[in-house]
């Protein structure tokens, strides 16, 4: 299987790479778009301060900081090798009222289907999905809003096999930074992520 310095880049991991020697508020303009695939009103006063920044004989300590685009806001890349599928999500705590101590799991070919009625835990699952994999639109997820208060982080353990082959489990857990994501992560689709028609 090759690795992961051999892959073909996508077209993201050449934008990180040309980037680099950009200006800050540019590479910050770029990692917001990335993240949330556009910008918002409120994203344009913070990057003309961001772009002011360097101009100005003393910058404003309430002007934000540049957060430039990185790899690790890079949606996973698993390149053309061997087929990722993910067998199995356990070990969940904190996320939404899913119930501890269950194990969603998936069928090595074909589909599966999750289903059941709202409120169930069908879009907890999905937030998992999306946030571990960095799929292009995530969803913040939150603790049972019934339940006491917590001060730990969503967390999950996510099985999944590379042509087959199990891998290591990877631990997740939902910081509010990107991670390192496994060697072969798999791939995170759904509507909300992709941009309509014109």
């Amino acid at each position: 299987m090759p690795d992961a310095a051999s892959r073909p880049k996508t077209v993201l991991e050449l934008i990180l790479e040309w980037s680099a020697d950009r200006p800050a508020w540019q590479r910050d303009a770029l990692r917001r778009i990335v993240q949330a695939q556009k910008l918002a009103e409120t994203d344009l006063p913070e990057l003309v301060a961001l772009c002011k920044r360097g101009h100005i004989p003393k910058p404003s300590p309430t002007n934000p900081e540049p957060k430039p685009l990185e790899a690790a806001h890079l949606p996973a890349n698993p390149g053309a090798g061997a087929s990722v599928s993910l067998t199995a999500i356990k070990d969940v705590a904190v996320v939404n009222n899913l119930a501890p101590g269950q194990i969603l799991t998936f069928a090595p070919k074909g589909i599966t289907v999750v289903y059941g009625d709202n409120a169930a835990g069908k879009s907890g699952y999905a937030r998992i999905l999306k946030r571990a994999c960095r799929a292009r639109h995530s969803e913040a997820i939150l603790s049972n809003v019934y339940g006491e208060p917590v001060t730990t982080a969503a967390s999950a353990t996510l099985c999944y096999t590379v042509g087959g082959a199990p891998q290591p489990l990877e631990a997740w857990k939902d910081t509010g930074s990107p991670q390192p994501h496994p060697s072969y992560p798999p791939s995170v689709f759904s509507t909300r992520g992709a941009r309509p028609s014109t």
